[in-house]
């Protein structure tokens, strides 16, 4: 529900959600890989180690937002959310031994009821001291909901957030500029995991022990596949900056900046052990930037205009391996992977624009990606049987002709 007067907007709103699902192998085949020395007179290796996930989830949420105004130039903003989850779960597992091929089903796991209520709240304040511009700062907080694995009970991660910003318009709207500077803290930070890696195994095998017994917790890691850890609390701070130009007309000139800053301020002990004392972050540039020119010319013949645009994209030295002293290879093989170094990516396209063709609209245009064709590594993933990994797609190009009518 909306509402607008004069001084005041509000949003008020409920939300309700649920969900029942399975997760996991499918049903009778076996959810992680294992090799055994077993091999019937067949030749068909028999499935074993299932592992499913029967889960239920209940959501209910109602929010409200108001923005009044002090003045025509002061505005304050307020809001708040509250939650509730509730989630019930089994996991359903069996082993199969290597040695016989017998398959024995385990009893069934049944995780105490997840029910919570989180509460969240944004106050904020927006200043225009002109048309032009707009001076804002902002506080928030969020959260995901928690819950648990085959056991494995995992807290609701929350942040809390500062946002300070500045909207200008200026040389007569020929020059846009935005500017963001943030502060995020992030607790019971949750990371999926996958029994394929090593370090995620011993972080979450003592868990299993306490829980089970060390005879049960052996078994029961093969039969799993993912499960959340708290992986502890992050920070992430910096600023983001992007600006557009028209200096003259056709010509449109643009560009984004960006840096964030991420830290550990605390990791999760059993998480730090399981990497082998050395936690990085990861996947996390602290650099980004774009720019961008553009520029139409008047007319050729008719309405007939011809486009040019250029784009570059960049991107600053990223990191893949939490600890390369247990990822990389003796034979460094993948050793290029745990440390990727900047690179920029450059687009281009040439259009003949606003063709009559049949009284409808066409574009004929021309086009190049990654024209200097890098070959750098986007994702790296590090497994005890292999390392894999996205590059960036290879040069391509093409002809592309388009008609609105």
């Amino acid at each position: 529900m909306n509402y607008t007067s004069e001084r005041l907007q509000a949003t008020l709103g409920a939300l309700w959600y649920h969900s029942d699902d399975e997760a996991g192998g499918p049903i009778g085949q076996q959810n992680t890989l294992t090799f055994g020395t077993f091999l019937p007179a067949t030749g068909v290796i028999p499935l074993g180690n299932e592992g499913r996930y029967f889960n239920k989830a209940t959501s209910l949420a109602a929010y409200a937002q108001l923005e009044f105004k002090v003045t025509p130039e002061l505005e304050i903003v307020g809001g708040a959310r509250v939650t509730y989850d509730k989630k019930t779960s089994s996991f359903r597992w069996n082993v199969r031994s290597a040695t016989t091929g017998v398959v024995s089903p385990r009893p069934l796991i049944v995780p105490p009821e997840y029910s919570k209520t989180k509460p969240n709240i944004l106050i904020g304040v927006n200043w225009k001291p002109s048309q032009e511009m707009l001076l804002y700062a902002k506080y928030s907080t969020s959260f995901v909901s928690g819950g648990s694995t085959a056991g494995i009970v995992y807290e609701p991660e929350t942040a809390s957030s500062v946002e300070l910003g500045f909207k200008g318009d200026f040389l007569n709207n020929r020059l846009r500029t935005n500017l963001a500077l943030f502060h995020v803290d992030y607790n019971h930070f949750q990371s999926p995991q996958s029994t394929t890696a090593a370090n995620s195994v011993a972080a979450v095998l003592p868990t299993l022990t306490t829980l089970y017994g060390a005879a049960t917790a052996g078994e029961l890691i093969s039969s799993l596949s993912t499960f959340v850890v708290d992986q502890g609390k992050i920070r992430a701070r910096g600023f983001e900056l992007e600006v557009t130009a028209a200096p003259t007309r056709g010509l449109t000139l643009g560009g984004s900046v960006s840096y964030t800053d991420v830290k550990f301020p605390f990791i999760n002990p059993a998480v730090l052990a399981g990497a082998g004392g050395v936690f990085r972050v990861t996947a996390r540039p602290k650099w980004t930037a774009s720019a961008y020119g553009s520029y139409e010319t008047e007319p050729l013949f008719g309405e007939a205009t011809l486009n040019f645009r250029a784009d570059v994209l960049y991107r600053s030295k990223i990191l893949y391996s939490l600890n390369p002293a247990i990822d990389i290879y003796a034979s460094r093989s993948n050793a290029s992977m745990a440390e990727v170094k900047g690179f920029a990516l450059v687009n281009g396209r040439v259009a003949l624009r606003h063709l009559a063709i049949a009284g409808a609209d066409a574009e004929l245009a021309v086009w190049g990606k990654n024209l200097t064709n890098r070959k750098d590594a986007t994702f790296a993933l590090f497994t005890p049987l292999a390392t894999s990994a996205n590059y960036v797609a290879p040069r391509t190009y093409g002809v592309e002709l388009s008609i609105e009518f």
